[in-house]
């Protein structure tokens, strides 16, 4: 079994604020599912047709112009596309955002159906026009994009990232098949063999230490979420240590980390720079 390390910041990030400088901001509308949703580009001026594809995945606010803003900066760092996609309230409730659309009731949706397979279209749409060379993206979602990010990869094994990055959720579909669908994978097309292929992809949990506020007013308190910890923090680790429980139950290897930043709580700017360091730095 390859010993997995968890990594623990040594720095404190603070937030990035920037203005787009000689690169270039852009929006456009792709339809998904007779749906509009916005996306909001940053392209650095440095950028080629080899450079990597990031999609930033905004909160329960869904204010993705406001996501996008630590990207400029981070594009221009490690010059890469960044992409930010909107699910507008009015469109996409909660259910079909952080849930993903999954299911409707007891119903299971056809997959196509899942706002999650939202992702690979636009990204394929996205490189076709540009005539970029990538064939996987990276992914990073806060908060409410931290449930859409995680969901997405224990639902979509064979979805086409690099490295996930799940930062403060508030609450996560544990890889148990005992538990129903939302917190669970009881329902779903996941199963044992596509559970080994998830296990093996690169999924980060990023926490800030201080994202440890259980009466924080966007927290959920629901009986099952409650039941995965007092707070953010405490969710994510309860989370990973789930996954390598059943990594090691079924004898494959695991390559989901643990990322814990010290002196941020539930900010989406300041976790954007760990995020970017784990997608294009950490090993």
């Amino acid at each position: 079994m390859t010993r997995v390390m968890i990594f623990a910041a040594t720095l404190f990030y603070a937030p990035v604020v920037a203005a787009a400088a000689d690169g270039e901001l852009g929006e456009y509308t792709f339809t998904f599912t007779g749906k509009p949703v916005r996306v909001y580009t940053y392209t650095p001026a440095e950028v080629t047709k080899d450079s990597p594809v990031v999609f930033v995945m905004h909160g329960t606010t869904r204010v993705a112009k406001t996501y996008r803003q630590p990207w400029i900066e981070l594009g221009d760092k490690y010059k890469c596309h960044v992409l930010v996609p909107k699910f507008a309230r009015e469109e996409f409730s909660s259910q079909q955002y952080h849930f993903g659309n999954v299911k409707t009731r007891q119903k299971l949706n056809p997959e196509d159906e899942w706002t999650y397979s939202s992702i690979d279209k636009i990204f394929e749409k996205y490189t076709q026009d540009h005539g970029l060379s990538a064939k996987k993206y990276n992914i990073y979602g806060h908060s409410a994009g931290g449930q859409f990010v995680h969901r997405m990869v224990l639902t979509r094994p064979d979805a086409k990232y690099n490295i996930a990055v799940a930062a403060n959720a508030g609450s996560y579909t544990f890889p148990d098949f005992e538990i129903d669908w939302g917190y669970g994978l009881k329902g779903t097309p996941t199963d044992i063999e596509k559970l080994k292929v998830i296990l093996q992809r690169k999924l980060v949990i990023a926490l800030g230490d201080k994202d440890n506020d259980p009466n924080h007013r966007q927290l959920p308190r629901g009986r099952q979420a409650n039941a995965q910890g007092a707070h953010r923090l405490a969710r994510g680790k309860n989370f990973y240590e789930k996954g390598k429980e059943m990594a090691e139950k079924l004898g494959v290897e695991f390559n989901w980390k643990v990322k814990v930043v010290p002196g941020i709580a539930h900010s989406g700017s300041g976790m954007a720079p760990p995020a970017a360091e784990a997608m294009f730095v950490d090993k």
